[in-house]
């Protein structure tokens, strides 16, 4: 996988459509006798996914849609994209990470 802030390209194989395997014990070898490496052709798939052109300015895209969302929510009573309970559990992990990781204090003398 591989991407930007925009777009993501990645590549895969079913493993069902893949070459059957088979261990082989023995070194390979060259008909000279030296050694040979085994190889396989994969049937990869490539894809690749990109933002809508609309989506493109992505922070102007994302505070619009927060913004909207949660006005939405203050003046019609929808509901929230981002409910406080997933914010308390996305900060409750940074949390966990900085304890299990603390980080060193920073001298700014």
């Amino acid at each position: 996988i591989s991407g930007t802030g925009t777009k993501l390209n990645w590549k895969y194989f079913r493993p069902g459509q893949a070459p059957a395997q088979q261990l082989i014990r023995t070194p390979l070898k060259h008909a000279d006798g030296s050694p040979a490496y085994g190889s396989e052709t994969l049937p990869w798939i490539e894809e690749q996914w990109e933002l809508p052109e609309g989506q493109k300015d992505i922070l102007g895209y994302v505070c619009r849609t927060f913004y909207g969302n949660l006005h939405a929510a203050l003046t019609k009573g929808e509901p929230l994209d981002i409910t406080p309970r997933q914010v308390k559990q996305q900060i409750a992990v940074i949390e966990e990470c900085h304890r299990q990781n603390p980080l060193s204090k920073l001298d700014l003398r």
